[in-house]
């Protein structure tokens, strides 16, 4: 065998360690990629479907005080968008549960929604200051303070598991940092010692 051949023989295990290492690197970072596109698609939608569903209910729960402000009953249309939306937002997160307990959070937001519907279609139907106002006290209140809670339970279920999936991701990153100083430490050292060998 020539010398350079030599050279290249006893070089071929640095190689092989090398291609080793960006073979491993290359494996954990699509995992980890995989990891945070996961976190993302599987409750991002179902927070911002919650603060849609809050930002909707606040514009709803605006309306009844405007009337027992006395500034006169508006009609119908104009809160009949935000209604709309509610109902919309409510239906994706009925189709996106993620989260162990989400199933039963949802039920309950539709079952808080439904109510709140219903005493807001009483309210307006009514058509004196004195039954807005004990409409309002007595079922609409009740009602929005529910389905608010409701929609929070949601929006903090998917909130925190986000925060707790981030922190899981990261420490699969400082695992994968730790086990790629040690494959290239083993790998260095055994290219080299079959290299010095050859």
């Amino acid at each position: 065998m020539t010398f350079k051949g030599k050279l290249i023989l006893a070089q071929a295990p640095l190689a092989v360690a090398l291609a080793l290492v960006g073979g491993i690197s290359a494996t954990v970072t699509t995992r980890l990629g995989e990891q945070s596109g996961k976190i993302f698609a599987d409750n991002y939608r179902s927070v911002r479907a919650a603060q849609r569903m809050k930002e909707s209910l606040e514009r709803i729960g605006s309306f009844p005080l405007l009337v027992l402000a006395g500034h006169g009953v508006k009609s119908a249309v104009d809160i009949s968008q935000h209604r709309s939306a509610f109902e919309s937002d409510l239906r994706v997160e009925e189709n996106n549960i993620t989260e162990p307990g989400e199933g039963e959070a949802a039920a309950a937001l539709r079952k808080s929604w439904t109510r709140y519907q219903r005493a807001l279609d009483e309210f307006l139907a009514a058509t004196t200051l004195e039954a807005w106002d004990r409409l309002y006290f007595e079922a609409l209140s009740p009602a929005f303070i529910e389905t608010k809670q409701a929609a929070d339970r949601i929006l903090d279920m998917n909130q925190d598991a986000i925060v707790r999936k981030s922190e899981r991701a990261e420490r699969s990153a400082q695992g994968f940092k730790q086990l790629v100083v040690i494959a290239v430490a083993a790998a260095l050292l055994g290219g080299l010692l079959v290299s010095i060998s050859l």
